[in-house]
């Protein structure tokens, strides 16, 4: 009965163990936040022009010329979402 229980709840709370991370002395997180690039503020390419494309600090220009979710004019003060890394602008 006693070797049973071994063989059952042994293995398991190893492998808990080993999946929380909860190992002897381990000081540093189970994992590192991703560091994005901020490339803010933009600039507007022609603001004379009714939607207008953003050239961003890091001298990339948007994907877009216009809100992805609203569909209207670029805000040039948004973080833009990176697609391949292409910086798509929002509202």
């Amino acid at each position: 009965m006693q070797n049973r229980w071994i063989r059952r709840c042994v293995p398991a709370a190893l492998t808990a163990l080993a999946v929380l991370g909860t190992g002897c002395g381990r000081s540093e997180p189970a994992s590192t936040p991703a560091v994005l690039p901020s490339p803010v503020p933009g600039v507007p390419t022609d603001a004379a022009a009714e939607f207008f494309h953003v050239r961003f600090a890091d001298g990339q220009l948007s994907l877009n010329d216009r809100c992805p979710v609203k569909k209207g004019h670029l805000n040039v003060d948004a973080h833009p979402l990176f697609v391949n890394g292409r910086p798509v602008g929002f509202c």
